[in-house]
Protein backbone atom coordinates (compact mmCIF):
# COMPACT_ATOMS: atom_id res chain seq x y z
CA UNK A 1 0.00 0.00 0.00
CA UNK A 2 1.58 3.42 -1.04
CA UNK A 3 1.45 6.46 0.85
CA UNK A 4 -1.64 8.21 -1.02
CA UNK A 5 -3.41 4.30 0.02
CA UNK A 6 -2.62 5.33 3.50
CA UNK A 7 -3.45 8.75 3.86
CA UNK A 8 -7.04 7.78 2.58
CA UNK A 9 -7.10 4.96 5.08
CA UNK A 10 -6.55 7.32 7.47
CA UNK A 11 -8.82 9.90 6.31
CA UNK A 12 -11.49 7.29 6.47
CA UNK A 13 -11.14 6.75 9.82
CA UNK A 14 -11.30 9.83 11.03
CA UNK A 15 -14.11 10.47 9.06
CA UNK A 16 -16.15 7.70 10.94
CA UNK A 17 -14.76 9.46 14.41
CA UNK A 18 -16.15 12.43 13.41
CA UNK A 19 -19.55 10.68 12.62
CA UNK A 20 -19.61 8.88 15.62
CA UNK A 21 -18.76 11.93 17.42
CA UNK A 22 -21.59 13.45 15.73
CA UNK A 23 -24.29 11.22 16.32
CA UNK A 24 -23.19 11.13 20.19
CA UNK A 25 -23.65 15.06 20.11
CA UNK A 26 -27.02 14.72 18.87
CA UNK A 27 -27.83 12.18 21.07
CA UNK A 28 -26.91 14.19 23.92
CA UNK A 29 -28.47 17.06 22.91
CA UNK A 30 -31.65 15.40 22.26
CA UNK A 31 -31.72 14.11 25.71
CA UNK A 32 -30.60 17.38 26.50
CA UNK A 33 -33.61 18.87 25.21
CA UNK A 34 -36.17 16.09 26.29
CA UNK A 35 -34.60 16.61 29.85
CA UNK A 36 -35.46 20.41 29.59
CA UNK A 37 -38.71 19.61 28.45
CA UNK A 38 -39.76 17.28 30.99
CA UNK A 39 -38.16 19.71 33.05
CA UNK A 40 -40.20 22.81 31.34
CA UNK A 41 -43.49 20.05 32.55
CA UNK A 42 -43.30 19.45 35.76
CA UNK A 43 -42.32 23.13 36.70
CA UNK A 44 -45.96 24.13 35.47
CA UNK A 45 -47.42 21.70 36.47
CA UNK A 46 -46.24 22.67 40.33
CA UNK A 47 -47.41 26.25 39.20
CA UNK A 48 -50.70 25.17 38.67
CA UNK A 49 -50.68 23.67 42.60
CA UNK A 50 -49.61 26.57 43.89
CA UNK A 51 -51.75 30.05 45.30
CA UNK A 52 -51.78 32.66 42.36
CA UNK A 53 -51.30 36.58 43.80
CA UNK A 54 -52.53 39.36 41.85
CA UNK A 55 -49.29 42.47 42.09
CA UNK A 56 -49.03 45.92 40.68
CA UNK A 57 -45.94 45.44 37.92
CA UNK A 58 -43.31 47.37 38.97
CA UNK A 59 -41.31 46.36 35.92
CA UNK A 60 -43.28 47.39 32.65
CA UNK A 61 -46.58 49.29 34.55
CA UNK A 62 -50.28 47.74 34.83
CA UNK A 63 -50.80 44.02 36.64
CA UNK A 64 -49.50 40.90 36.85
CA UNK A 65 -50.12 37.13 38.21
CA UNK A 66 -47.85 35.29 40.04
CA UNK A 67 -47.46 32.56 41.91
CA UNK A 68 -45.37 33.90 44.96
CA UNK A 69 -46.29 37.37 47.10
CA UNK A 70 -43.58 39.21 45.18
CA UNK A 71 -43.60 41.78 42.89
CA UNK A 72 -41.93 41.35 39.28
CA UNK A 73 -38.91 42.59 39.76
CA UNK A 74 -38.39 40.71 43.21
CA UNK A 75 -39.22 37.29 41.57
CA UNK A 76 -36.23 34.40 41.49
CA UNK A 77 -37.30 32.22 38.61
CA UNK A 78 -33.99 30.08 39.27
CA UNK A 79 -36.53 29.06 42.71
CA UNK A 80 -39.74 28.09 40.84
CA UNK A 81 -41.22 31.78 41.02
CA UNK A 82 -42.88 32.72 38.29
CA UNK A 83 -45.32 35.82 36.64
CA UNK A 84 -48.07 33.96 35.20
CA UNK A 85 -49.98 36.58 33.60
CA UNK A 86 -49.41 40.18 32.79
CA UNK A 87 -52.60 42.40 32.25
CA UNK A 88 -53.27 45.91 32.00
CA UNK A 89 -56.32 45.96 34.75
CA UNK A 90 -56.43 45.22 38.27
CA UNK A 91 -59.54 43.64 38.24
CA UNK A 92 -58.19 41.39 35.58
CA UNK A 93 -55.55 39.93 37.68
CA UNK A 94 -57.53 40.11 40.97
CA UNK A 95 -60.17 37.66 39.12
CA UNK A 96 -57.23 35.41 37.26
CA UNK A 97 -56.27 34.72 40.98
CA UNK A 98 -59.19 34.42 42.93
CA UNK A 99 -60.73 31.90 39.98
CA UNK A 100 -57.29 29.60 39.79
CA UNK A 101 -57.29 29.71 43.63
CA UNK A 102 -60.71 28.44 43.93
CA UNK A 103 -59.58 25.66 41.84
CA UNK A 104 -57.18 24.35 44.03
Amino acid sequence: MGKYDETLTRLDEVERKLDRAEMQLLQRTALSDELKRRINVLESRAVMRQQWYAQPNDLIGGWCVTNVDKAPSAIDAEQGEREIADVFMEEAAHEMARLHNESL
